[in-house]
């Protein structure tokens, strides 16, 4: 099976620790992947990276359905017409798998949490392992992108809505922090 290395995109609805079910679907794991429209237009090289992966798509498609490819569902959809948070300004795709997918960090470390800052969550830049498989299932038909692993690159603002401690809480007056500690065993009573 042949595969591809996507460029840097920014990563949304990730479900690569535990699969989920979207809209009564069958469980997998997945992401969603947004490709900044800007650096498209800006940066060379990452437009090289996309369009090689565009290229690849369009390929495998055309080899599976070589006789009614336009009828088949588009794998890369405009951000602009969707009201999720980071889609605006982007080009946007999924991929996912029945089994889990490798995560590793930007040194190859294993990353297990969703947790911001330190593990995988909506919001951060990353890239992915991917591969092309054809479907055709109740009228629908097309090719989607399978997810073979993910990379964390970098960080990014997290897509949860949620505000951070250190932009709405200032510390308590009164109170000391103690020092930071030299090492871990200086923890240790």
């Amino acid at each position: 099976m042949e595969t591809i290395v996507t460029p840097e995109f920014r990563l949304s609805f990730p479900a690569v620790f535990k699969a989920r079910s979207f809209e009564g679907g069958k469980e997998k794991f997945s992401i969603k992947m947004l490709f900044d429209k800007e650096q498209l237009r800006k940066n060379p090289e990452f437009r090289k990276d996309f369009d090689k992966l565009k290229a690849y798509v369009a390929a495998f498609l055309a080899a599976e359905f070589p006789d009614d490819k336009d009828e088949c569902k588009p794998v890369f959809n405009d951000g602009d017409k969707k009201s999720w948070a980071g889609y605006a300004g982007c080009i946007y795709c999924g991929a996912s798998s029945m089994s889990a997918p490798w995560v590793v960090d930007q040194f190859q470390n294993k990353i297990i949490s969703e947790t911001y800052p330190e593990g995988l969550y909506a919001g951060c830049y990353a890239r992915a392992v991917l591969h092309c498989f054809a479907y055709n299932v109740a009228g629908n038909k097309g090719v989607a992108l399978g997810l073979d692993g993910i990379q964390k690159l970098r960080d990014g603002e997290p897509f949860t809505g949620r505000v951070r401690p250190e932009d709405v809480l200032t510390p308590l007056d009164g109170v000391e922090a103690p020092p930071p500690a030299a090492d871990v065993d200086d923890l240790l009573l």
